[in-house]
């Protein structure tokens, strides 16, 4: 019999925060001393449907014959035997999250020769979080159970598992004595620090015909730390079984840190001013030397020009270069297991040149598999060059009208991303690439796919911003509008495979697993005030995609979100506000290669209409 095992999963789970925040300024003469501490505190959890059985003779799980185990007369095992049930009386999985954040900091303020300011600051902050997995199952008592308790022929100590043991029946709903001996709950922590001191001094250098010559420089200095650590339990080696000692994913702990040492130095120059055809025109020149303790130094650096023919148009120019080393989970993080759904191309086809070896009568039985993921210390930073070109125009023929439009171009070499399962699933099986990712049994059924952070040689996007903002003033009420509309023109990934050859892919209007790209996204806002009352309407538009399904384009059309609020302030500063968010109900639009869940969560907003009272109060 087919199952829903999505029935009742949380699509966005429960969150309760709490936070403090207070900041003191104390000016001792011409020097301000300036302090701030926060602390925020994270409550969450997810379900999920209850676990699904791991009982595989290959898995070295026997199922004896024995009449409070096994109603048939026949002892199960060898490595054909398998066995496919949800355990519904153990219980949804629920993931509980407490997340607390701690960031201490302090610093100083001041003036030298009157047109020069500096300031320095030092901080320190704290990420700290505990995840609990309940209604897990240990698989080493399942295992056990299933033996009826018996532990002759087994290799080893198992004393500890054998106290308390209970004959496991898994043809016949669990009962509750069952459950309390094969429940498991794990529990999971990690945290992350970072220590940062700067100082900055800011100024004019040198006064120009069209002005003085502004200058910042400053210095930086960071120190990042990160240790995850798995429970003792979960990845411990089985001792009854082969698989794994619960169903919660193993995965090794994570350890690692680095520092990073900085100094920048930016210039501001005036070049021509109130001129004909020139009402100003300014050079920008910056640049930043960064040391890492993982990857040495670099120097990247910025120029770009502003040019004002008259005093209604301003025209701007930028070029840059990027450096994005990679974070700590990215290089450090443990190998660890998780599960990705996907759809197996040798299921409907075993002919397919990568699906050499499984049977051609093989049929993927469940969308989620297992993938193995950790972090890379071969990986190199981002390095990215930026482009830019824009104007801005205010009218002077209607007052407080005004517009931007800008065209943008970033190149990313060196991008650091994963290839997925999925692709590596499509590549090996129509290209015959990246084979070796991928592990199967001798029925077909992928025990294991490979994936994790590689740099993926390069990225090209480009796209152009509109925006546009207009205000007036009447007897009921000041009324500003705004609307921002963005086009992406191109998302072209350049991706470096196993076996050496790139493989070029414009993403751009296209949506996969998790992924979409619209071609055109626009947001759009009006706020009215009148005395002390005001009131908003937010429009969000995300634009068409196209997905591929078993290798036709599908549609998926457009999305409007519809915000709307209200708000009154009294005269004891304090305010209230009510609105409504998803005025219209709107449900994210299905996806075939969103498997299991149907949308892409990373896109859409899940939640329907809700409506929310807002209470600020200002001291």
């Amino acid at each position: 019999d087919t199952f829903n095992r999505y029935y009742n999963n949380y699509v966005t789970g429960p969150s309760e925060r709490s936070s403090l925040y207070t900041q003191l300024v104390m000016p001792f003469g011409s020097v301000n001393f300036k302090a701030e501490a926060l602390y925020n505190l994270r409550e969450s959890d997810q379900q999920f449907s209850p676990a699904l059985s791991s009982i595989r003779g290959s898995r070295g799980f026997t199922i004896v014959d024995d009449p409070r185990v096994n109603p048939f007369g026949v002892e199960f095992s060898g490595k054909d035997f398998k066995h496919s049930s949800f355990f519904m009386n153990n219980g949804y999985r629920v993931n509980d999250q407490k997340v607390e954040t701690t960031r201490f900091a302090m610093g100083l303020e001041g003036e030298v020769f009157d047109d020069w300011s500096w300031d320095t600051f030092v901080s320190w902050a704290k990420n700290k979080g505990e995840f609990t997995s309940n209604n897990q199952m240990d698989l080493d008592k399942l295992a056990l159970g299933l033996r009826a308790c018996d532990t002759s022929g087994i290799a080893g100590d198992v004393s500890d598992i054998a106290v308390g043991c209970v004959p496991v029946n898994v043809f016949n709903p669990l009962t509750d004595e069952m459950v309390d001996y094969v429940n498991f709950t794990g529990y999971d922590k990690n945290e992350a620090s970072q220590v940062d001191f700067t100082a900055n001094i800011t100024g004019a250098l040198y006064e120009l015909p069209a002005g003085y010559i502004g200058a910042a420089f400053g210095i930086e200095y960071r120190k990042e730390k990160g240790r995850d650590t798995p429970d003792s339990t979960i990845n411990a080696a089985p001792r009854i079984n082969t698989y794994r000692t619960t169903t919660s994913s193993p995965r090794e702990g994570t350890i690692g840190e680095y520092d990073l040492k900085e100094a920048y130095a930016e210039f501001s120059i005036p070049l021509l001013a109130d001129l004909p055809l020139a009402d100003y025109l300014e050079l920008s020149l910056a640049a930043r030397y960064s040391d890492y303790s993982t990857f040495g130094s670099t120097t990247n650096s910025k120029v770009g020009l502003l040019y004002t023919p008259f005093e209604q148009l301003t025209l701007r120019a930028n070029w840059a270069e990027g450096f994005r080393a990679p974070s700590i989970l990215e290089l450090f993080e443990g190998e660890r297991l998780t599960y990705s759904a996907v759809s197996d191309p040798c299921s409907t086809d075993a002919s397919l040149p990568g699906c050499s070896g499984v049977p051609s009568g093989y049929t993927q039985q469940f969308t989620n598999v297992q993938v193995t993921t950790g972090g890379n210390r071969q990986l190199v930073p981002e390095t990215s060059i930026n482009k830019t070109v824009g104007l801005v125009y205010e009218s002077n023929l209607i007052e407080n009208l005004s517009f931007s439009l800008d065209w943008y171009e970033i190149k990313i070499n060196d991008t650091i991303s994963e290839f997925g399962a999925q692709n590596n699933l499509d590549l090996c099986a129509y290209q015959n690439k990246n084979c070796d990712t991928i592990t199967r049994d001798s029925s077909g059924e992928i025990l294991d796919i490979l994936d994790g952070p590689v740099n993926l040689n390069a990225t090209r996007v480009s796209g152009v911003d509109f925006v546009t903002y207009y205000s007036f003033q009447t007897d009921y009420g000041n009324w500003s509008f705004n609307a921002n509309v963005s086009k992406l023109n191109e998302l072209t990934e350049y991706t470096t495979l196993s076996d050496g050859s790139v493989e070029r892919e414009d993403l751009a209007g296209t949506a996969a697993s998790r992924e979409s790209y619209p071609e055109w996204r626009s947001t759009f806002s009006s706020t009215w005030k009148h005395d002390a009352w005001s009131a908003n309407y937010n429009l969000r538009y995300i634009g068409s995609t196209t997905e591929q399904v078993s290798g036709e384009p599908r549609d998926i059309g457009s999305v409007t979100y519809h915000n709307i609020s209200a708000g009154y302030q009294f005269e004891n500063n304090l305010a209230v506000k009510l609105g409504i968010n998803n005025l219209a109900d709107k449900q994210p639009p299905a996806s075939l290669t969103n498997l299991n869940i149907n949308f892409d969560q990373n896109t859409y907003n899940p939640t329907g209409r809700y409506m929310y009272l807002q209470l600020t109060y200002s001291l």
